[in-house]
């Protein structure tokens, strides 16, 4: 969470505040140092009293987008912001009413609630919830001393929406970025499924691709996504790393064979299973979500996901259960060199939809598409694909995969961290003595003297040839 600029004027202000009724650790305390151009710089004796120093420094320079964001995963844009109003996310405009629906859906799941039992490495490490802990007293405190109609920007000074927060409040933040290349991605999709006949909301629309446009270029300074207190983009004292989007997919779809005259139905092995209908209310609307063995209905007419009379299509989230991301993240922070960073990354797999280049102190450059991509190896494809199988993957890497059968669960794979994604062994990786570069392209070109060819195409094999195309000069 450190890092330090030479000859650097610093501020200091030394933070001290009471661990609120509901914690556990005592009396927190952090030291907040600021160099000339404003970056903090967090000082403390443990994880719990460095997230309190984390949030109260991110509470002074970023109140208003922390709390946009509780707000967000909460389900409360409709509420504050109006339920017609569209808002700015990665990859586009999202409507209120449809980014609503679609969080309410997962607070009434508690989905979130019980990954976060779970046990390490699939739930919360215990560095990560004592840090969660201390960033929840950290930005409440921040709060009770500044008051919120005196906060410095005027954009939420005296909002409703800017509250005091709960550790659930950064466990959902979690679970959301989790989703940002799967479920997130296809949120209105989600929200606009509804049986033929039926009425889907008017969820103001964006036109999502695959996986949600987005890009980044990456300085390794020492940077976190909005609302995540553990260092994504970084060094320590020895490995300095950053992370660009990857083209991998981070979600299958299931084709259902609907029951004869009930469109909310499905044949599994023979068998007619009625769908689940969850029927989520925020303020005066409600909406409900059809779900399924393999996850909830989606409708994307763009790829041929039409939900008709006989068939509908359901989407498997590879990230919908993956809570490791943050133990990902806590635990790179303290790795030593690239070796012990890739044995961090197959002991964990928590990294949700980016690459990873990192380099060490001794001189070694590596380059991995190490995310959570499912287990869409060519035989089991060749085994549990459909008719729109091979279309849809030589397009856009999209698995499509017979619903009708249980035995088409996505398969484990016995390297992997979890059930249904590939091991590390099958990811796009590599390690140099020289460099390694991307730029929110495929994999395929780690660096000018190397290729990584053989790979599945849930990796974005249709990109690599479009990459290739551009580098040969081959049309």
């Amino acid at each position: 969470m450190r890092s330090s600029i030479a000859a650097a004027p610093l501020a200091v202000l030394l933070v001290t505040a009471p661990a609120s009724a509901a914690a556990t650790d005592g009396r927190y305390t952090a030291e907040i140092r600021r160099t000339e151009g404003g970056m903090p710089h967090i000082k403390a004796r443990d994880f719990g009293s460095l997230g309190f120093g984390y949030a109260y420094a991110y509470a002074e320079d970023q109140a208003c987008r922390f709390a946009d964001i509780v707000a967000t995963v909460n389900a409360q844009r409709s509420r504050y912001f109006g339920p017609d109003a569209s808002f700015g996310d990665l990859g586009g405009q999202t409507s209120n009413r449809a980014s609503d629906f679609f969080y309410q859906r997962i607070k009434d799941s508690r989905v979130v609630e019980r990954l976060r039992q779970r046990r390490y490495p699939h739930g919360p490490g215990k560095d990560v919830r004592a840090t969660v802990r201390g960033f929840a007293a950290g930005w409440n405190a921040y709060l009770r001393r500044t008051g919120r109609d005196n906060l410095p920007d005027p954009r939420c000074r005296g909002a409703a929406w800017v509250r005091p927060i709960r550790p659930i409040d950064l466990y959902r933040r979690f679970h959301q970025l989790a989703l940002r290349a799967s479920g997130g991605a296809l949120l209105e999709a989600m929200v606009n499924a509804a049986p033929p006949g039926g009425a889907s909301p008017a969820a103001a629309g964006k036109a999502l691709d695959d996986g949600g446009a987005m890009g980044s270029n990456g300085y390794a300074i020492g940077a976190a996504l909005q609302g995540v207190p553990v260092v994504n983009l970084g060094f320590n004292r020895h490995v300095a790393r950053t992370h660009t989007v990857s083209t991998a997919r981070r979600f299958a779809a299931y084709e259902l064979k609907l029951a004869p005259g009930d469109p909310t139905s499905y044949v599994l092995d023979g068998a007619i299973v009625p769908m689940r209908r969850r029927t989520v209310r925020v303020g005066a609307g409600s909406h409900t979500f059809y779900e399924t063995r393999w996850g909830p209905v989606v409708v994307r007419p763009d790829a041929t996901l039409i939900w008709t009379s006989e068939t509908a299509y359901a989407l498997a989230d590879l990230n919908a259960d993956n809570f490791r991301l943050t133990n990902q993240w806590a635990a790179w922070n303290r790795s030593d060199s690239v070796g012990d960073w890739r044995r961090r990354a197959a002991r964990i797999q928590g990294n949700p939809w980016v690459n990873s280049i990192v380099a060490d102190d001794r001189g070694n450059a590596y380059y991995g598409d190490d995310g959570v991509v499912p287990n869409l190896e060519p035989p089991f494809l060749e085994r549990c694909g459909v008719a729109k199988t091979p279309g849809l993957m030589s397009a856009a890497g999209i698995g499509v995969l017979d619903g009708s059968r249980k035995s088409c669960g996505l398969p484990r794979d016995p390297e992997a961290a979890a059930r249904g994604i590939l091991g590390p062994r099958s990811l796009p990786q590599t390690v140099r003595r020289d460099y390694t570069f991307n730029s929110n392209d495929s994999f395929w070109l780690p660096n000018a003297d190397q290729r990584l060819t053989g790979f599945p195409r849930v990796l974005g094999e249709e990109k690599v040839n479009l990459l290739r195309k551009r580098v040969t000069g081959r049309r």
